[in-house]
């Protein structure tokens, strides 16, 4: 399974577009040097507290252990999600 599969079944999980909006490659600012996470899904239900959920993916293991190893790119986006995700394909 590589990327852009995971990007489709993604969108396919949230696809109902009455309860949520999913935007891909979200920045922590504006700006070229800024850290960038894959997906973002906000969840617009109230009773839902308007979760956002943030999934960053992963298709081979030397790019998980890296991003196990520095966990600073995921990490910056704790005060902007609710909820973290890596996302990544049987066998990873």
């Amino acid at each position: 399974m590589n990327a852009e599969e995971i990007r489709t079944a993604l969108h396919k999980r949230y696809s109902d577009a009455r309860r949520f909006v999913v935007a891909e490659e979200v920045g922590t600012t504006t700006g070229g040097a800024c850290r960038r996470i894959d997906m973002i899904v906000l969840d617009c239900f109230k009773s839902n507290r308007f979760r956002i959920d943030g999934f960053e993916i992963k298709v081979s293991t030397s790019d998980l252990r890296h991003e196990l190893e520095n966990p600073s790119k995921h990490t910056s986006f704790f005060e902007i999600i609710d909820f973290f995700t890596l996302v990544v394909p049987r066998g990873v």
